[in-house]
């Protein structure tokens, strides 16, 4: 209603640019409902709109059976794949022995089916393997679906002696309406649980199991997709 009442009724004298990511993700019935909106904008309205989602799906189906002016732009798996090994190739340690490094590109490429978030969580949990077995093991027993990557993540953080830190962080974090500063997040925790949090920003994405990230401000974010997941678990009693 916030569109349709107020947003979509706003005058412009200039066009108005909306990219709306991952639309994949919402559930259909939510896409079909969005997209009834935009089928009533007069073709007039001065505004772009762009989407991204993966190939199909109920976006791709409600699209092309509506009356909806709109042009598709597809990117390649091929293409995907280049940037996720340059990714992978930039992200390894100095400290690694590098002539290792290139025996694990297949393995990351054979697993990740084209998800960037899926591969840099990955190297983040390689950063604390220090053989290159321990690094296979780790590449061997990661689900390659996300949704069980962050289970397993959660389920570990359960079991850790820093659960209830992590709890307060992540609840703090996911429930604050803008990203907080390391130092704003200390005194939350503080006054939550009193508890004194001295950890370093990436000892933080640590014990979390890099479901955070601080950017350089010093700005503490949830990662991508784990809100619900967390909320999820903290109806059931995490």
């Amino acid at each position: 209603m916030v569109f349709v009442d107020r947003i979509l009724k706003i005058s412009r004298t200039k066009t108005c640019f909306w990219v709306i990511d991952a639309v994949d993700k919402c559930p259909a019935k939510e896409i079909t409902a969005f997209l009834s909106i935009l089928w009533r904008l007069n073709a007039e309205t001065s505004m772009r709109i762009f989407l991204t989602a993966r190939l199909g799906g109920q976006l791709g189906k409600d699209l092309s059976q509506s009356n909806i002016h709109f042009s598709e732009i597809r990117t390649g798996q091929d293409q995907t794949m280049k940037d996720i090994e340059l990714y992978l190739n930039t992200r390894c340690s100095p400290a690694a022995d590098s002539r290792f490094w290139p025996d694990l590109v297949p393995e990351f490429l054979s697993n990740c089916r084209g998800i960037f978030l899926w591969v840099s969580l990955i190297v983040c949990e390689l950063e604390d393997a220090y053989t290159l077995e321990d690094m296979r093991e780790i590449l061997r027993n990661i689900p390659t679906e996300i949704d069980g990557f962050y289970t397993r993540i959660l389920a570990s953080i359960t079991t850790s002696p820093n659960w209830h830190i992590v709890k307060c962080v992540l609840k703090w974090v996911i429930c604050s309406p803008r990203p907080l500063a390391v130092e704003e997040l200390s005194l939350a925790i503080k006054l939550d649980i009193g508890r004194t949090l001295i950890a370093t920003p990436s000892q933080l994405q640590a014990i979390t199991g890099h479901l955070v990230s601080v950017d350089e401000q010093g700005r503490v974010h949830i990662i991508h997709e784990t809100a619900m997941a967390f909320l999820t678990l903290e109806r059931d009693g995490f």
